[in-house]
């Protein structure tokens, strides 16, 4: 890991655009059919996001203290002049991009032993995409779950965060109803919060990787295996922005895929986050050499950031 020189870095760390760049608005109160180029225009969802390319300079902008429950697929590139953000506006939490479903509708089944009415798939499914229960708290805090086989008799469930699946349902031990004990119980779903092209080994032009983009000011939890995710299959590419986010609660402790970030562009800036609670690493930098021999990344800076409660790796891991 080296510094990134000083001019570079100002290119990092500034905004750059281009004079036909747009500014586009995301806000869970939006409607798909309008323009988005105003706040009061607003896109709703992310897969209208997903759905549409972007140009260099360019910015996507997701409302403050609005939540959205799917993956973020970015496939538009910036240049070295004009990078593509993405980002927050309004005020208020950060917007929040989750891997999870939440779990509500609470009937006890038995003695402390509590079964959600919404239907979800198993997130402990195993291989690489599986990931805890997670059980938010009206103090802000966020506790893992403790994954139990399932048997009929439930009795496996001993201690409050226990949790077990079956049959697209969720079960949980609890001292009283889960719907008033937490803010939410969060049962991730997806793989990733943001994902680029290039997933898992499929061939891929060299353009259509993404570069030169900026993800800035957002919280990204509950997913199984990556908050942010380029992909392998990895040739030089450059320019990747994050900073002033908050990334956690990834997978389960100690596993084999559970990363805040797993990336490899040279000229990478990962400054002012919070990246904490990940499975396996905080930060897993790769130059997986099988793919593209020869392959060097450079002028990366990790900068400024808090790593806490790692399982594997809490800060950076050089792959």
């Amino acid at each position: 890991i080296s510094r990134i020189p000083p001019a570079l870095l100002i290119s990092l760390g500034g905004v750059l655009s281009s004079a036909n760049a747009a500014e586009y608005y995301v806000a869970n109160s939006g409607s798909d059919s309008s323009a988005g180029t105003t706040p009061e225009t607003a896109w709703r969802t992310i897969a209208h996001v997903n759905s549409r390319s972007f140009q260099p300079g360019d910015s996507i902008l997701f409302r403050r203290g609005d939540v959205w429950r799917d993956t973020l697929y970015l496939h538009s590139s910036g240049t070295a002049e004009a990078w593509i953000t993405v980002g927050a506006y309004g005020t208020g939490h950060r917007p929040r991009i989750l891997g999870s479903v939440q779990a509500t509708g609470w009937t006890q089944v038995a003695t402390r032993i509590w079964r959600s009415a919404t239907s979800v798939g198993n997130p402990y499914q195993g291989g690489y995409s599986y990931a805890e229960v997670f059980f938010e708290q009206a103090d802000g805090i966020t506790r893992w779950g403790i994954q139990k086989e399932y048997d009929a008799s439930l009795s496996q469930m001993t201690d409050e965060y226990d949790w077990s699946w079956n049959a697209n349902t969720l079960y949980v031990y609890a001292p009283s109803d889960p719907s008033s004990l937490y803010s939410a119980v969060e049962v991730p779903q997806r793989d990733r919060c943001i994902r680029f092209p290039g997933i898992d080994g499929v061939n891929v032009l060299p353009a259509d990787y993404v570069q030169y983009l900026a993800i800035d000011g957002l919280e990204l939890r509950y997913a199984m295996t990556h908050g942010i995710y380029p992909g392998y299959n990895e040739i030089e590419a450059h320019g990747l922005k994050v900073t002033h986010c908050d990334i956690g609660f990834i997978g389960v402790k100690g596993g084999s895929a559970a990363y805040g970030i797993a990336a490899w562009h040279s000229d990478m800036l990962i400054q002012n986050n919070d990246i904490h609670d990940c499975g396996r690493r905080g930060v897993s930098l790769n130059t997986y050499t099988s793919y593209t021999p020869g392959l060097t990344v450079r002028n990366v800076t990790v900068d400024n950031n808090r790593f806490y409660n790692g399982f594997h790796t809490t800060g950076p891991d050089i792959s």
